[in-house]
């Protein structure tokens, strides 16, 4: 395995993150413009940066092109894969709060049993 500090390849999450704020300071960019420079959406940026998932192959390779070349075009598929990400992220958000309503349900349900005297 290569030493990580002396390999170019993000070879963990960690790494990808530590070199992606090494260049967003470098060139003075905010997330929001690092994120699009990668060509991912802004929630898929910091699911990135809080360990929530893992950047994809075309992130790391997107990363390791701006930090030689930060005025490279952007990919061609930067905005069909910013589109798939926004409707991933609404898709998971309204999971997730469909999974919160019925926890709350099964709270409420439980309550009204037990004001009703049954188990």
């Amino acid at each position: 395995m290569n030493d990580p500090k002396k390999s170019p390849v993000p070879e963990t999450p960690e790494q990808f993150n530590k070199r992606a704020e090494e260049l967003r300071r470098r060139e003075k960019w905010s997330k929001s413009k690092l994120a699009k420079r990668l060509g991912v959406g802004e929630r898929t940026l910091y699911k990135y940066q809080d360990g929530s998932i893992t950047p994809s192959p075309n992130s790391i390779q997107r990363l390791l092109d701006l930090m030689e070349d930060p005025d490279a075009p952007l990919p061609a598929e930067a905005g069909a894969q910013n589109l798939l990400d926004q409707v991933n992220e609404r898709f998971n958000r309204i999971e997730n709060q469909n999974f919160e309503l019925a926890k709350q349900l099964a709270e409420l349900r439980g309550m009204l049993m037990a004001l009703r005297g049954k188990p």
